[in-house]
């Protein structure tokens, strides 16, 4: 009876130990997410403020990437009132159709462009890299570098 009292006295310990550390590690796992939830805020107030663009894709989005909003004004299409930084694909490629049918002469560029974006998709090509005139709203040209 004593040796059960005593084995029952082990694992109350051994239970409060592991409470106790797992209380840690949920502490420790917490203070990590804040501090990297501060340091996305301060990467894209960075990014923001640079004038530089940057985009993301979510495959589990169908026609959907994340951009910052000078990304967008970067791409010619509506920045995103929601503020959750979401856009259509198919918009990004209705400002590239459209600034090829207005100026001929970036025609092999930007099928070059599309092309590049489809195979980046399906997976085809690794990385998207791309040079690209995009129109801006006074009709003049933009020159896109993306990689």
């Amino acid at each position: 009876m004593n040796d059960q009292n005593k084995t029952k006295k082990q694992l109350i310990e051994e239970l409060t130990k592991m409470r106790e550390k797992l209380k840690g590690d949920i502490t420790e796992r917490t203070e990590d997410q804040d501090k990297l939830k501060m340091l996305n805020q301060l990467v894209y107030r960075a990014l923001e403020s640079a004038d530089v663009g940057a985009m993301w894709l979510d495959t589990s989005e169908e026609d959907t990437f994340h951009a910052l909003d000078t990304t967008a004004k970067l791409l010619g299409i509506r920045i995103d009132s929601s503020g959750n930084n979401t856009y259509r694909i198919s918009e990004w490629v209705d400002t590239l159709i459209k600034t090829k049918e207005l100026n001929s002469e970036y025609a092999k560029m930007i099928d070059d462009t599309l092309e590049q974006l489809a195979g980046t998709l399906s997976g085809k090509y690794e990385q998207y890299r791309a040079t690209y005139p995009v129109l801006k709203s006074d009709d003049s040209v933009r020159w896109i570098i993306a990689r």
